[in-house]
Protein backbone atom coordinates (compact mmCIF):
# COMPACT_ATOMS: atom_id res chain seq x y z
CA UNK A 1 0.00 0.00 0.00
CA UNK A 2 1.90 3.28 -0.52
CA UNK A 3 0.23 6.86 0.67
CA UNK A 4 0.02 9.47 -1.84
CA UNK A 5 -0.38 13.58 -0.60
CA UNK A 6 -0.64 14.86 -4.34
CA UNK A 7 3.28 16.14 -4.22
CA UNK A 8 4.89 12.69 -2.77
CA UNK A 9 4.59 9.08 -2.70
CA UNK A 10 5.53 7.81 0.68
CA UNK A 11 4.65 4.67 2.85
CA UNK A 12 4.01 6.20 5.81
CA UNK A 13 0.42 8.57 6.40
CA UNK A 14 0.97 12.46 6.91
CA UNK A 15 0.77 12.93 10.96
CA UNK A 16 -1.29 15.51 10.70
CA UNK A 17 -4.28 13.84 8.36
CA UNK A 18 -6.84 16.18 7.69
CA UNK A 19 -10.47 15.81 8.61
CA UNK A 20 -12.81 14.16 6.34
CA UNK A 21 -13.41 14.62 3.38
CA UNK A 22 -10.02 15.65 3.10
CA UNK A 23 -8.77 11.39 2.57
CA UNK A 24 -9.65 8.69 0.08
CA UNK A 25 -8.86 5.51 -0.98
CA UNK A 26 -8.89 4.50 -4.52
CA UNK A 27 -9.11 0.76 -5.02
CA UNK A 28 -7.42 -0.38 -7.99
CA UNK A 29 -6.72 -3.74 -7.66
CA UNK A 30 -7.72 -6.50 -10.12
CA UNK A 31 -5.71 -8.32 -13.11
CA UNK A 32 -7.49 -6.43 -15.93
CA UNK A 33 -8.50 -9.71 -17.54
CA UNK A 34 -10.94 -8.35 -19.96
CA UNK A 35 -8.25 -5.38 -21.13
CA UNK A 36 -6.30 -8.34 -22.44
CA UNK A 37 -3.87 -7.87 -24.55
CA UNK A 38 -3.15 -4.51 -23.30
CA UNK A 39 -2.66 -5.29 -19.62
CA UNK A 40 -0.30 -8.14 -19.97
CA UNK A 41 2.79 -5.44 -20.01
CA UNK A 42 0.81 -2.22 -18.27
CA UNK A 43 -0.73 -2.84 -14.96
CA UNK A 44 -4.78 -1.65 -15.50
CA UNK A 45 -4.37 1.45 -13.66
CA UNK A 46 -1.50 2.83 -15.43
CA UNK A 47 -3.38 2.31 -18.91
CA UNK A 48 -3.29 5.41 -20.83
CA UNK A 49 -6.73 6.84 -22.12
CA UNK A 50 -6.37 10.34 -23.81
CA UNK A 51 -3.17 10.71 -22.60
CA UNK A 52 -3.79 9.83 -19.29
CA UNK A 53 -3.22 7.00 -17.06
CA UNK A 54 -6.51 6.00 -15.61
CA UNK A 55 -5.45 6.13 -12.28
CA UNK A 56 -5.13 9.95 -13.05
CA UNK A 57 -8.52 10.28 -13.67
CA UNK A 58 -10.23 9.39 -9.85
CA UNK A 59 -7.49 11.43 -8.33
CA UNK A 60 -8.38 14.57 -10.04
CA UNK A 61 -11.90 14.41 -8.97
CA UNK A 62 -10.75 13.47 -5.26
CA UNK A 63 -8.56 16.46 -5.99
CA UNK A 64 -11.26 19.07 -7.07
CA UNK A 65 -13.70 18.07 -4.26
CA UNK A 66 -11.12 19.04 -1.82
CA UNK A 67 -9.30 15.48 -1.22
CA UNK A 68 -5.51 16.11 0.09
CA UNK A 69 -4.46 12.60 0.83
CA UNK A 70 -5.30 9.18 -0.43
CA UNK A 71 -3.97 5.70 -0.35
CA UNK A 72 -4.26 3.54 -3.16
CA UNK A 73 -4.90 -0.61 -3.07
CA UNK A 74 -3.31 -2.28 -5.89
Amino acid sequence: MCWLHFATVSTQPLSNAPAWPANAMLLAAGRGERMRPLTDVTPKPLLQVRGQPLLWYPLQALARAGVRSAVINT
